[in-house]
């Protein structure tokens, strides 16, 4: 997400201090309770597809203590993530519209991670013009290979 948890409590990154071990157990406490009040109820409230779409479309909870400080991505990320988001919670027409805002931040860019960006968002959208069954092996072979590559084992 790209925010840390300081800029969502206070509006301003904080560091903790650990130089003694009194102010060690101060800091644990204070980002332990910030943790269970601001980074749970997110997490808790953002399990499917389409609750983070709610979340993302909503600006975070509408009113919520987080307000809009989740940052989702960084330029053209952030569209080929949700790309992803949309396609799982079974939006087509949404996530071909991500994937084009995606291409329009890796066209023209020179740089060999962006080519190499574009082309994958290119073969992507052929998959999600594609019938569902390739659709859904594709999101599959995704979620597994994400999962081998962070070493989440034993996850749903």
């Amino acid at each position: 997400m790209g925010v840390t948890l300081g800029k969502i409590a206070f509006g301003r990154d904080k560091w903790w201090s650990y130089s003694t071990e009194k102010e060690g157990e101060e800091s644990f406490t204070e980002i332990f309770d910030l943790f269970h009040g601001f980074c749970l109820p997110f997490f808790n409230s953002t399990q499917s597809a389409k609750d983070i779409i709610s979340a993302y479309e909503s600006n975070i909870w509408r009113a919520s203590k987080i307000g809009s400080k989740i940052l989702w991505g960084t330029s053209g990320w952030e569209n080929y993530d949700f790309g992803h988001v949309y396609l799982m919670a079974g939006n087509r027409k949404e996530s071909l519209k991500q994937f084009d805002k995606s291409l329009e931040v890796f066209d023209g860019d020179e740089r060999e991670w962006a080519k190499i960006a574009f082309e994958s968002v290119i073969n992507i959208k052929k998959i999600v013009m594609a019938d569902q069954a390739t659709i859904d092996r594709y999101l599959t072979e995704t979620i597994e290979e994400s999962k081998q590559k962070l070493k989440l084992t034993g996850w749903e």
